[in-house]
């Protein structure tokens, strides 16, 4: 049972961290960033939304466990982008 609940953890993802901030321009506020950083297996990932004014987009950056990046996609309502970076 231990050994099973160990795997379970280990393929689960763990929340790590969440934070966000503020877009000033000129001392006023523009827009706001948020994030949020777990780890997948061995990998990291981190999802993040920027919004400034009418426009948002949402990013996902995947890396691995030296934090070199692995892939990253990002999307507004227009589309989308996803980059694999080859090693």
């Amino acid at each position: 049972m231990m050994i099973f609940l160990s795997l379970l953890l280990f393929l689960m993802p763990v929340k790590i961290e969440h934070g966000g901030f503020n877009i000033l321009k000129d001392g006023k506020k523009i827009g706001t960033d948020e994030f949020t950083i777990s780890m997948h297996g061995m990998n990291y990932a981190i999802d993040g939304k920027t919004t400034i004014g009418d426009f948002t987009i949402s990013s996902q950056m995947e890396l691995d466990d030296k934090l070199v990046p692995i892939s990253y996609e990002a999307s507004n309502a227009q589309g989308k982008m996803r980059v694999k970076i080859a090693s």
